[in-house]
């Protein structure tokens, strides 16, 4: 695994996406993992748990994790 951020203050992070379906979520979160910098930003890793359905909307970056959770994927009722 490749480190980008650099220094003390590198950091991982992690996001619980199992609440982005559609819409406007989804657009802002797509914005916000755009105009991430790593090294800016100090973050070494950005893990996201979530859905296919959410997962495939994310743009590929090489720092961004994407954590498939099939019970995401239908109703929690089935």
């Amino acid at each position: 695994m490749r480190s980008f951020a650099k220094g003390p203050l590198s950091m991982r992070v992690g996001i619980d996406a199992s609440n982005l379906s559609g819409g406007g979520g989804i657009n802002q979160f797509r914005t916000l993992i755009g105009s991430t910098d790593p090294v800016r930003d100090g973050i070494e890793r950005l893990t996201v748990w979530g859905s296919r359905k959410t997962l495939d909307e994310l743009p590929e970056r090489v720092w961004l994790d994407r954590v498939h959770q099939p019970a995401l994927d239908g109703s929690l009722l089935s």
